[in-house]
Formats: structure tokens, sequence, C-alpha cells
């Protein structure tokens, strides 16, 4: 009986220590490159400190020495997840945080990414600008803030884990979840469920590259052939292409130059077996839109509507139909008032109901699901590119900080009056694309999130994007958090939809990515895709 006491005694401080040792993280803090001409080596050195002191404060973390780290580089920049991962597990480092500080003007934008190199957990990601310098200690000080929120969150879960991971019971194993319960009460009253995740961790697919700059990407199946054919859309071209051995084959284009193409959808929705081509298009002439409507028959492309004006844009309903949405240039006014759900009639396409839409949103920053509950309420982007969720009576439930659906697709509208000729300027907002990936009858919502170039987002007709990730979002019960994310995609991604790209008969996740542009270089694009297999 001693002997079992004694043993269990033995047993438990072992479980303990073995607790506790999981308790402290390594962290490595890589030097921030700067780009700015004075003080350089002095603001390196600040955000080095600051990181270190504020993230080190709360116990917990073990902060690599910057000496053991410079002697690692040597005069290495780490800019990119590739090196921070590399050098991290050299280091044997659990945490890398890398980033760049830049200087315009008086201003100063600070990007700064997390990468946990022991799970699959999305990269935390900060970018943020100030105008002033004695702004800039504080901005430090939010990313610290941000780090730390990050951390107590992973380990007050990663705790409660091995508290438990000793309990855990499989009950089942089905195609798209795991089931499991636990012994203990207060968690077996209800079935705890493991979601597959998208393993986004692997090498994407890419086509080859194409020599014109891609605005956006929409796909049908119009050959009847039981694949679905790639449409993408330039500046004033329409082109179709059919996958085939890792290549875009060009079936056929359209070609208008009197118009700037904004937007491309497809779905058939006039019942005819064959997917209408719905694109916003204006005019910089007339000063109007100039929206059209195609269909590709076997000599190719056939114009069912021209000179509408509506902007178009397709949404999928929570009942997984596709509906197509317009809304209405107004005089003087970009978007009027009012968006509404149409539909055909008689060879016509006509306006059906106004859509209960909260009043501050277009065509493009909006869509609706369930989201928060079985009722499905909206999500959109604001002017600034913030994400709102919206209750069931239309009130603003959340507001993030983060940056989503950013774009370099824009429209001007010339307007005259009786001193001079003004003009009113809009970005396009990319995509909301809402997916329920992993059968739980909720949506996921699936964005863009781009990485601007220093100084990318000060004014406000000049943007600028070098890098960026699709995420997914899911909602907690108080707020959207990131569910998973790609690694971080070279270039700008221009659009992105989930449809059957290569033929294979699932999924995948299809992004547009911009890889040159310009007055000196030649447009240079490409489609990248993720395979959407589930995957824990």
């Amino acid at each position: 009986m001693t002997v079992r006491i004694f043993l269990l005694i033995v047993s438990f401080f072992i479980l303990i220590s073995n607790t506790h040792s999981n308790d402290c993280v390594k962290m490595a803090i890589f030097p921030f490159k700067v780009n700015a001409q004075k003080k350089s080596e002095v603001l390196r050195g600040i955000i080095h400190d600051m990181l270190k002191s504020r993230i080190s404060q709360t116990g917990k973390k073990q902060i690599i020495a910057s000496e053991k780290i410079n002697e690692l580089i040597s005069d290495s920049i780490v800019e990119t997840s590739d090196k921070a991962k590399y050098f991290g597990k050299l280091l044997d480092a659990d945490y890398v945080i890398f980033g760049s500080i830049s200087k315009f003007g008086s201003s100063f934008s600070l990007d700064a990414t997390m990468l946990n190199l022991k799970s699959l957990q999305e990269p935390l990601i900060f970018a943020a600008q100030v105008h002033k310098e004695d702004e800039v200690i504080p901005l430090i000080d939010s990313l610290a803030i941000k780090i730390n929120k990050n951390l107590t969150k992973v380990f007050n879960s990663s705790a409660e884990n091995n508290i438990n991971k000793n309990k855990l019971t499989i009950l089942s194993n089905t195609e798209n979840s795991i089931s499991i319960t636990h012994e203990n009460k207060a968690l077996s009253e209800s079935t705890k469920k493991i979601e597959f995740i998208p393993d986004l961790d692997k090498e994407f697919s890419k086509v080859q590259n194409l020599d014109h700059y891609i605005k956006g990407i929409h796909y049908a199946d119009i050959d009847l052939d039981g694949k679905q054919e790639v449409m993408l859309i330039d500046n004033s071209k329409v082109y179709v292409y059919k996958y085939l051995n890792n290549q875009l084959n060009l079936l056929g284009k359209f070609i208008s130059s009197s118009m700037k193409l904004l937007t491309i959808d497809a779905a058939d929705l006039d019942n005819n077996n064959r997917s209408e081509i719905y694109i916003t298009a204006f005019s910089e002439l007339s000063n109007r839109l100039v929206s059209l409507v195609l269909e590709w028959n076997k000599n190719g492309f056939q114009v069912l509507k021209k000179n509408e004006n509506w902007y178009f844009r397709i949404i999928e309903t929570s009942d997984l139909n596709q509906t197509l949405i317009g809304q209405k240039q107004g005089v003087n006014e970009l978007f009027s008032k009012g968006i509404y759900e149409l539909a055909w009639e008689n060879n016509v396409l006509t306006q059906k109901k106004m859509l209960d839409t909260p009043s501050d949103i277009n065509f493009s920053s909006f869509n609706k699901g369930k989201i928060i509950s079985e009722e499905p309420t909206y999500v959109s982007i604001t002017d600034s590119n913030k994400l709102n969720v919206y209750d069931k009576s239309g009130n603003t439930l959340w507001s993030g900080e983060e940056y989503y659906c950013e774009s370099l697709n824009s429209i001007t509208l010339k307007i005259s009056n009786r001193n001079d000729r003004i003009s009113k300027f809009r970005y396009i907002n990319q995509r909301l694309l809402l997916k329920d990936l992993d059968n739980n009858n909720k949506f996921e919502i699936i964005v863009v999130k781009q990485n601007a170039s220093p100084g990318g987002r000060i004014l406000e007709r000049f943007r600028n994007y070098k890098s960026g990730i699709i995420c997914a979002l899911e909602w907690n019960g108080i707020a959207l958090e990131p569910k998973w994310s790609t690694n971080k995609i070279s270039g700008y991604i221009s659009d992105y939809a989930i449809f059957d790209f290569n033929g294979d008969g699932k999924n995948e996740l299809v992004i547009a990515v911009i890889l040159s542009q310009g007055f000196l270089k030649k447009n240079k694009s490409t489609v990248i895709y993720y395979p959407l297999d589930n995957q824990l």
C-alpha cells in the first residue's frame, strides 16, 4: 500500500513538472528592417528592447539573446516567413518575430509578423501607421500588447489541453470530424468537436504566367463538358480558359476598348443550362456604367445585355443558391441608394425586391449568411476596409480593426459644377466569400488580407501591396477570429474563388496574383490554387 501511494505521489509530481516545463516558450526577436535614412540603428534597437521588455515581463517567455541571433544571421535581414522559420528552427525557438519600420516624410509605418513554429496557428500580423515621431513608441507598445494577448490566449488553451489530454476518449471518427468526450463532468455534459482545417502549409500549385493584368476571376461550365472553365478580366478584355495539365488554354476572348471592366461573376440564372457572365463596366468617356451580360456558345461570346446601369455581384445565400444583386449609379454619385435582387423575366433583366442591407454599404462590400446563428445576418467591409458584423435587426454587433478586402480596382466619376470640375473616387472592395467548409452549419468568412508596401496606405489614391494571404474568419461568440490562412503569397492578390479548378472532383482555393505591373514593367500575372482537402 505504501509503495502504491509513493508511486502515485511520484507520478503526480512528474505530471506537474511536465505541465510546467511546457509553460515557458523560447522567442526569437529578429532585428527589424528599418527604411529610414537617419536613426536606423537607434530605431532598430528601440524596437528590440521594447519588445523584449514588454513581452518578457508577463512571464512564461524566454527571449533568446540578441547576441546569439546576430551571430547566427550575421548581416542577413529576416524579412520573409521562410527565412524566419529557417533561423528560428536553428535557434530552437517556439516563436519568431520579424518585421520592418519605414519613414515617409513625418509618418512611420510598422509591419510585424509573429510565427508559431510548433503548431499550425495562424501568423499574427500587425500593420499600423502614425503621423508623428513621438507616436512611434506607443505604436511599438501596441505591437507588444497584441503579441502578449495572442500568447496569453495560446497559453490558456495549451494549459487546458495539458490538463485534459490524458482523459480524452475517441467516440467516433467520421469523414469530417472526430468527436471526443472527457471524464470531467463539466465537459462531459456536451460532446466537444475537433474540426478539420485545410492543410494550407503545403505548396500551392501554379499555372503558367500570363501577360495581362488579372482584375477578376470567376468560373462556369460554359462549354457543358461537366468541368468548370476559368474566366478572367483585365481592363478591357474577358478571357475564357480551359485547365489542362497545369496550363490555362485560351478558348476565346471578348474585347472592348471603350469601357473599363471592374468585376466578373457567372451563374445560370435564366435557367437555360448555360451560365451568363455578368461584367460590371464603366465608360470613362461617357462617365457612366455600361455593364454587360455575356453568354458563351460554340462560336464564342454572345452579348445578351449591354449599357446596363448596374453594378453586378453574385452572392451565395445561406441555402446555397446563387443570387444576382445590383446597385445603380446615381446622379453625380458613384452609388445610388438601394441594393436590389435582380432576376430574368421573359428575357429581360428586372429589378425585384430591395435588400434590407445596412445603409452604409455598397454592392461590393457585403454578404449575408449564418455567421453568428441559424438566422442569416450581414457582414460588410467599410470604406476604410474594416469588417463589421450586424445583428438580425441591422445594428452593428462588432467592428474589427484589421484591414481586409483591400483592392487596387478603382472607379472615378467626374462631376461638373458651376466653378470647376471635380471627381469622386472609390476603390471597389474585394469579395467577402461565405462558405461552410467544415459542414458545421456555420459560415466561415473567406477574405484577403493584403500586406501594404511602406507608405502603401497613406495617400487616398495611391495603394501598393507587396504580398498577402487568404484567411478564414469565424464568429467565436463575441468577435470574428482567424481560423486558418494560407502562407504569405508574394505579389498583389487581385481576386479569389472556391471551385473545382483542376477537375479532380474537389474544390480548390483559387487565387489570381499580379506578379508585376507598371509603366516600366510588363504586366505579369498568374493563378495559383490550394487543395481544400480537410486535414487535421
